[in-house]
């Protein structure tokens, strides 16, 4: 469990639906990752995608599109560089990927990185961060940054910059290289340290064309569709107002 603010709310998030202990003075408990909706919240569905890291890595790679091989053989021959850090090992990298983050999200008209939450997440060893990088620049041109809980890992985020340099086709096409690379390297190493599965985050159900090439993106790797769910209990009148206007703006978005 870690505990954080979010614009003047108070969240204790739990990366299960089991009852937990909460520190004092919360507003919200969030429960992440559900198999189905929890009694007693307001639950989210969120569709995502998952690949099983049971199989040997040989059976995994066959699993995948030849798009996803593709892109996994070039970032190979450009002999990338591949770094991780997990949890308070990530402390040295934390500005640079706020930093780095943060100009991926004003291209993409995101909010920026919620730093409370990902230096809670890393102080609470939960947290893994992996960056691919230009061999002979060393320019960081994808970060990864993952939730691990329960044999799972979640991808978080994923940022890169080809945004920055329109019209660069070649340099666009090096960053999704290396984010293929960078997502199978990230899977050989989360399976060698025992876990089951690779989440990839989310699963798109909507129209955006954004979000649509990134379904592309993550199907290219195989794996299933499940459903899985976010739910939230508001513990005060300030939780409870917070709950009420996020389903509001969900039912905005909907009708958008």
């Amino acid at each position: 469990m870690i505990v954080y603010s979010k614009q003047s709310v108070r969240i204790a998030e739990v990366f299960s639906s089991a009852e937990a202990r909460l520190p004092e003075r919360v507003d919200i408990v969030r429960f992440r990752d559900c198999s189905s909706p929890v009694a007693g919240t307001v639950s989210y569905s969120h569709p995502t995608l998952q690949v099983s890291l049971h199989a040997d890595p040989a059976a995994i790679l066959a699993g995948m599109r030849k798009r996803a091989r593709r892109k996994i053989r070039a970032g190979e021959e450009a002999n990338l560089a591949c770094e991780w850090r997990a949890g308070r090992d990530c402390a040295p990298w934390m500005t640079h990927f706020f930093e780095f983050f943060d100009r991926f999200a004003n291209l993409r008209g995101l909010p920026p990185a919620n730093r409370e939450r990902l230096s809670t997440l890393a102080a609470a060893g939960v947290l893994q961060l992996t960056r691919a990088s230009d061999p002979q620049t060393r320019a960081v041109l994808v970060y990864h940054a993952y939730t691990v809980a329960a044999g799972t890992a979640h991808l978080l985020h994923s940022a890169s910059l080809f945004r920055a340099r329109q019209g660069d086709d070649e340099y666009a096409e090096a960053v999704s290289n290396a984010n293929g690379w960078l997502t199978w390297q990230d899977m050989l190493r989360f399976r060698a340290d025992g876990f089951g599965c690779y989440d990839f985050g989310s699963w798109h159900t909507g129209n955006d064309p954004d979000q649509l090439k990134l379904n592309v993106f993550k199907h290219s790797f195989g794996g299933a569709i499940v459903d899985r769910y976010f739910a939230d209990r508001g513990l005060t009148l300030k939780g409870k107002l917070a709950i009420y206007a996020r389903k509001l703006q969900g039912v905005a978005r909907k009708g958008r």
